[in-house]
């Protein structure tokens, strides 16, 4: 998520900048004494057992959604989830417009709450 996280912070699409860049185009940076900071941060969500996904209430992850939070669930109902060794078994993402640890482990406490994991 640091590329995303460089973006709402600093103000600027990372990701544009990186491909225009690539391709001999010219980039453009904020100035970072100009630019106005936005906290935020980002957690991954993972299982510790592992299972299959038998139940993920998209329509309300999807509500959870806004200018200032950002879900992503890598995958669907009835696939496999391994369970965490390491940052690749994530099951997804959130990331958070805040300065607020608290408030975005509530969003992961929320999303972890409606999905069904079972071994």
């Amino acid at each position: 998520c640091i590329p995303e996280l460089i973006s709402l912070h600093c103000g600027f699409d990372y990701y544009e900048q990186m491909v225009r860049c690539a391709i001999g185009m010219p980039v453009s940076f904020p100035d970072p004494d100009r630019a106005e900071k936005t906290p935020c941060m980002a957690k991954l969500i993972f299982s510790e057992c592992g299972g299959t996904l038998t139940q993920l209430d998209t329509g309300f992850i999807n509500s959870l959604c806004s200018d200032k939070i950002q879900i992503h669930i890598d995958y669907e109902e009835g696939e496999c989830i391994r369970p965490v060794k390491n940052a690749t078994d994530r099951i997804g993402h959130v990331i958070m417009k805040t300065d607020n640890e608290t408030e975005l482990d509530e969003v992961i406490r929320l999303v972890e709450a409606h999905m069904t994991i079972e071994p």
